[in-house]
């Protein structure tokens, strides 16, 4: 049996207080509505499994706090567009909107059930400024009404960098930046990357430990080039295959494949 949820003034006070412990308090009027959505992803949880078992203050933490992080590190111009990809039940990318209205954020997953329950939740408070896409991103990023438009690329907890950077990096505009939320192991992924990241238009790495309670460490790369149109590749491939065997196959080379 699940623990009975708080009223909606103390999650309201639990996230102002996640607030002042990341030193964001300018964001503490966007509280409520978070709160709001909080509510409704704890009500949506007990029809389809959205965030799978976490109890009250780790949602809060984890997924609530975890995500203004971005704000604290990146200050997006006004009216900046970002792509949230992987999305699941929203996050980073709804915090983000709720603290930044101004912002416009797409919003992206592969799990249908997922993106009805941030569509339907976005409306329920209606937020604007926002699109929730069903589909899978290798798809996403072929088509030109998205590719390459996105000032910021986001993603939390989606798959290794060696398939996100390929994943995010045709959605960003030059001089865009894509931000990946990791964990512990973020050094061995980078060592597996290398320098494919060049491939794709993109620059060398930049890591902030944020020194969180969650230990997130953002990876972020900035885009430099226009990214190839063969990338993405598909998704089979994109497992399969490191980016510089997609390399070997336009030299005639044999691909190595992935270790």
């Amino acid at each position: 049996m699940s623990n009975p949820t708080s009223s909606r003034d103390i999650i309201v006070s639990k996230i102002m207080a996640e607030m002042d412990s990341a030193g964001l308090p300018q964001y503490k009027d966007s509280a409520e509505k978070m709160a709001d959505f909080f509510l409704l992803l704890k009500e949506g949880s007990e029809k389809t499994n959205l965030i799978g078992k976490l109890d009250e203050d780790k949602i809060i933490k984890y997924l609530f706090a975890d995500s203004l992080l971005f704000l604290k590190y990146f200050d997006p111009r006004e009216g900046a567009c970002i792509a949230d990809i992987g999305c699941g039940a929203g996050f980073p990318g709804i915090v983000v909107k709720l603290a930044r209205p101004d912002l416009s954020i797409v919003f992206l997953d592969a799990d249908g059930k997922k993106a009805a329950f941030l569509r339907e939740s976005c409306l329920a408070l209606g937020v604007e400024g926002i699109e929730v896409i069903h589909g899978r991103a290798e798809e996403f990023g072929k088509n030109p009404e998205y590719r390459e438009k996105s000032d910021y690329v986001f993603s939390k907890a989606v798959g290794s960098l060696i398939m996100l950077v390929e994943l995010c990096s045709p959605l960003l505009r030059q001089g865009g930046t894509m931000t990946a939320w990791k964990g512990s192991k973020w050094k061995e992924e980078l060592e597996k990357l290398g320098s494919d990241y060049r491939m794709l238009g993109l620059m060398e790495p930049q890591v902030i430990n944020t020194g969180s309670e969650s230990e997130t460490t953002f990876v972020c790369f900035k885009k430099a080039s226009t990214c190839p149109q063969r990338f993405p590749r598909s998704y089979q491939v994109i497992k399969k295959e490191n980016l510089s065997d997609a390399k070997n196959k336009k030299n005639g080379r044999k691909p190595k494949g992935r270790d």
